[in-house]
Formats: structure tokens, C-alpha cells, sequence
């Protein structure tokens, strides 16, 4: 039988225990086998949330003060500059002395990209973060700046 034949009926039983230890062993920090995945820190941390908060768990499996670390560290990636505002996967590409002289402004090597700015402010959303840091106008300013005149994106 193929996959496509398969029915609801024959397909086994969704491990809702299973998916939230593994997003809640993600979410506290990538286990060593997966450090390679934290230059796209942004993105594993939404399938994380994304998929706790489907199974309805959020609230029960991530507590207060997890969520609240999640936002701050969501919104330190948060980057302006000459394209707008965005948001990038994670700080692993910035280098220290960077993130010490307090400036926002990306360069060239550390622009926001424009799914891990979609898939922040879900994220934020998911937490229940009000978005008062959002900067709107930066992330359309942002947004036009990937946009070709035929509407076709040229942004990552």
C-alpha cells in the first residue's frame, strides 16, 4: 500500500508527551548534535512554540519566566539599519565586540531576513507579547526594500 493510500485509521496515534519534550529540550537549548542549527536559532525556537502551541501546551509546558526570556531574546534580534527593520535567525553570526557598542544598526553581514521576520513577530505572537517594540514603519520600510517592481521578493 502506498503512502497515499493510507487512511486516518492506519496511522499511529500523535505522541503529544513526545513533540512537547522535544520542543521544551529545544527551547532550553540545542542539544550538541544540533549546534549547527543555531544560526537559525529564530526559526527552530517558532517550530518549537509553533508546535506547543497547536497541541495547546503552552500555557502548561513553558513557564512565565521561560516565555519571558523567549521575548527578550526575540526582540534583541531586532535589527535596524539602511533597509529597515527585521529581524535575523539568531546573534550567531555578530561578533561580540558588536552587540558591546550598543548600536541596533545592522551591517551588511548581519541583515534581518525577511522569514525570520515573519516568523519572529508569530512567535512574539504566540507568547502574547503586545508588540509595542515593533518597529512598523521599519519593517515596511524593510519589507519594500525586498520587493522587486514586479512584487517578486529579492530578500532571503
Amino acid at each position: 500500500m502506498s503512502s497515499a493510500q493510507l487512511e486516518l485509521g492506519d496511522l499511529p496515534q500523535l505522541s503529544k508527551t513526545g513533540h512537547a519534550a522535544h520542543c521544551n529540550r529545544c527551547l532550553s537549548g540545542l542539544p550538541s548534535s544540533q549546534l549547527e542549527a543555531d544560526a537559525s536559532r529564530l526559526a527552530v525556537g517558532f517550530y518549537c512554540l509553533g508546535t506547543l502551541d497547536i497541541l495547546g501546551l503552552v500555557s502548561t509546558k513553558i513557564r512565565p519566566d521561560e516565555a519571558e526570556g523567549w521575548r527578550e531574546w526575540l526582540w534583541s534580534q531586532q535589527q535596524s539599519g539602511k533597509y529597515g527593520t527585521g529581524f535575523r535567525p539568531s546573534s550567531y553570526m555578530t561578533p561580540s565586540f558588536v552587540s558591546d557598542w550598543g548600536s541596533e544598526d545592522f551591517s551588511d553581514h548581519d541583515v534581518p531576513h525577511l522569514i525570520m521576520t515573519y516568523t519572529a513577530i508569530l512567535s512574539l505572537a504566540i507568547l502574547r507579547d503586545d508588540l509595542k517594540q515593533l518597529d512598523r514603519p521599519g519593517v515596511i520600510q524593510f519589507l519594500k526594500s525586498c520587493q522587486r517592481e514586479d512584487g517578486r521578493s529579492e530578500c532571503t
